[in-house]
């Protein structure tokens, strides 16, 4: 009875721990970081930048905020942010 029961709880303890691993958050989840948050992000980076598109992307398997802007002097730039921190991974210039 007891190596029964015993196996019973090592096997629902395992399926449990499957499904927390592989049942956790994933990147396509509702994002932490709200789209008002990071468009208030990119401009007050870009110092009043106009945004011209964003973009929730979960491609490369980090939930971030893809965000193109145009800055008041013309210049073009996408910003990157961690849509789970709100943090700034890259500004980078838009040469085409």
């Amino acid at each position: 009875m007891f190596i029964g029961s015993h196996l019973r709880t090592l096997t629902v303890g395992a399926a449990l721990a499957v499904a927390l691993i592989g049942g956790g958050a994933t990147a396509t989840a509702e994002p932490a970081v709200t789209e008002q948050q990071a468009l208030d992000a990119a401009r007050t980076a870009l110092m009043g930048a106009t945004v011209q598109s964003i973009e929730f992307d979960t491609s490369d398997g980090t939930p971030k905020w893809e965000i193109d802007v145009m800055t008041r002097t013309g210049g073009g730039y996408e910003v990157a942010i961690d849509a789970r921190t709100g943090t700034i991974v890259s500004i980078d210039q838009d040469n085409g």
